[in-house]
């Protein structure tokens, strides 16, 4: 590719903000995944409401094996 030399500055500064930017949505994404896993591990499973102790006899009793 043919360069005059005039125009370097802002070709390696573009090519710095595609990083950065790049960067900064990774890094969110990172951030975001490990606040969700740590948000699931924080659900308590045994608070299911009040129909699912219910439910969950009237499964066990439908599929018995």
């Amino acid at each position: 590719m043919w360069d005059d030399g005039k125009s370097h500055g802002r070709v390696a500064c573009g090519i710095k903000t595609m990083l950065f930017t790049i960067a900064v949505l990774v890094a969110a994404g990172v951030v975001l995944a490990v606040y969700f896993a740590r948000a699931a591990r924080r659900v308590n499973p045994a608070n299911l409401g009040w129909m699912s102790a219910q439910w969950l006899a009237e499964h066990r009793a439908s599929h018995l094996s």
